[in-house]
């Protein structure tokens, strides 16, 4: 239990202190597959976007950090994409924070001045995308 305490705080504070999005980069590793997912709501907090979609009866919060792109497919509410998801709470396929601690937690922290807040219940972990640039997404060849 030590060993797990020791390993959070170390991640969390090397997440704090990494600039911009590459906490976001870094943190990610478990890859959801590229399926249907439907945008309900976008949002935005400080740098980031807050995308917020389903697939089935699962919702996701999907963080995206604010950027430009020349060439934009612009992200709509009520259309459906095929997201390339990674969680930013897990790492090499064990989650940062232990299963019965995830319910205490109102948020996770990205940068200095923006915290991502949990929705209750429902939306317990945080995602970013692959194929998602700022606002826009990125359609990627097929193989």
């Amino acid at each position: 239990m030590k060993t797990i305490l020791i390993t959070i705080v170390a991640l969390f504070t090397f997440c704090l202190g990494v600039k911009s999005n590459s906490c976001l980069n870094l943190c990610s590793s478990v890859r959801q597959d590229s399926v249907n997912y439907k945008v309900y709501k976008i949002d935005s907090i400080n740098n980031y976007y807050l995308i917020y979609a389903k697939k089935g009866h699962t919702l996701f919060k999907i963080i995206s950090k604010k950027e430009s792109s020349k060439k934009c497919n612009r992200i709509k509410i009520n259309k459906v994409y095929k997201f390339q998801l990674h969680s930013i709470l897990t790492v090499n396929g064990r989650s940062v924070i232990p299963a019965n601690q995830i319910m205490e937690l109102s948020g996770w922290r990205i940068d200095q001045s923006t915290t991502i807040d949990f929705e209750g219940d429902s939306i317990r972990d945080l995602y970013n995308a692959d194929n998602i640039k700022g606002i826009c997404f990125i359609k990627t060849k097929k193989k």
